[in-house]
Order: structure tokens, then sequence, then C-alpha cells
């Protein structure tokens, strides 16, 4: 990907890389790695919990949860449709996702919800005609759908989230320590020589 530098023309930039089974949002993934994570916010209310959310989140079908429901960018480029539901009593304000403020900081800071440990779960899928409209690919073309939830520090499930992300952006990478079977791997990359010994999956952007 090439983009622009103030001054300096332009720049290419290498892979950006996201750890996986972290408990890092998607703004705070990106931080720092050169280019600018957007949100736009479709929707925040108050629903019963579906089959799917309930399940995952050991709840009663029809338990009250907020959701928040998002499209997230790269550098302006819609790269993925995010769904979150979340455990609380609380409400989200839009504004303040669409102006920076990662989702697991804003619990944190205005609702006093911290996520201390995330599940990642992660198929590929054809993509529904709703999510190639709003992924700008065509209907059926494979996506990355990624399922987490978000535990807190006494091991209570309070978010599930659900991600449709463009297959033809990202690259997973999945490493393992001293022969430790790592959980999936798809699109391989090389290790980073200075450090064999991580381990993990790692989601990067497939610039082109």
């Amino acid at each position: 990907m090439v983009v622009p530098v103030h001054g300096k023309g332009t720049k290419v930039l290498g892979a950006l890389t996201r750890p996986l089974g972290q408990n890092l949002s998607f703004t705070d993934a990106l931080q720092g790695q050169g280019v600018e994570p957007g949100t736009i916010v479709l929707d925040v209310r108050r629903m019963p919990a579906n089959a799917e959310a309930a399940e995952r989140l050991s709840l009663p079908v029809g338990t009250d949860l907020l959701l928040i429901d998002r499209l997230r960018t790269v550098n302006g480029e819609v790269l993925s449709h995010a769904k979150a539901f979340v455990r609380t009593v609380g409400t989200v304000e839009p504004r303040e996702l669409e102006r920076g403020i990662s989702l697991y900081q804003y619990l944190k800071a205005r609702l006093g919800l911290e996520i201390c440990y995330v599940d990642d779960e992660i198929s590929a899928e054809p993509a529904s005609a709703a999510i190639a409209q709003e992924l700008h690919i065509r209907r059926g073309e494979p996506v990355f759908v990624m399922r987490r939830i978000g535990y807190t520090s006494d091991n209570v499930a309070v978010e599930y989230s659900h991600s449709t992300i463009r297959a033809d952006r990202m690259r997973y990478r999945s490493t393992s320590r001293f022969g430790t079977l790592a959980a999936a791997t798809m699109s391989p990359v090389q290790p980073d020589q200075n450090n064999q010994e991580s381990n993990g999956t790692v989601l990067g952007w497939n610039h082109r």
C-alpha cells in the first residue's frame, strides 16, 4: 500500500500485523502502524439476545444486551463489518467511537467494564449479498469471519462479537513455541528471525 506522507511525498507500507488471542481491539491493534483505523457506527441499541449470542455468552435467549454495529475502515477503505453484543446496563456514544476511541477503551473508561482476555475463532465463509454490499465485494466471495468472546478477570463472558473481514485484504500467520502445535495456519509468512519463540496467530493487512 502506498500512502502520502506530509512533506515527503509517499511511502510503501509493510504488512500490518495483529496478534490474535490477545485483548486488543481493532483500533488498538492498528494504532502506530502507519495507517488510520476508522469506525462508522451503524447502530447502537438494546436488544434481546439471539440464539448465537446467548450461547456464546452462556445466557438465556432473550437476555437484554447492548448491540454495537459498526463498519471498520483502514485509510478510509471498509475492511470489516463488526457486531458486538455486550452485557451491560450502560450504553455507548457513537460519536466517541467514530472519533477514535476503541470499544474496549470506552467500556473500561466510561462503563467500568474491562475485557481482560478473549477467545477468538476464525472461519472462511462466502459473503452474503448484504455483506458483499457493505464490504464492496462480490456476493459469494470468501470472507473471514471472526467470532470473539471477551471475559472479565473473574472469567465472566461479557462481550460476544461477530466480525466479517475482507479476505482479499488480510492474511494470517500462525506460529508455535518449541514445537507446540498452533491452532491454524492460513497464508503462512516467514516468522520473524529475531523472535523465533513468538507464539500465536497474526493477522495482517494484505496490501495491493
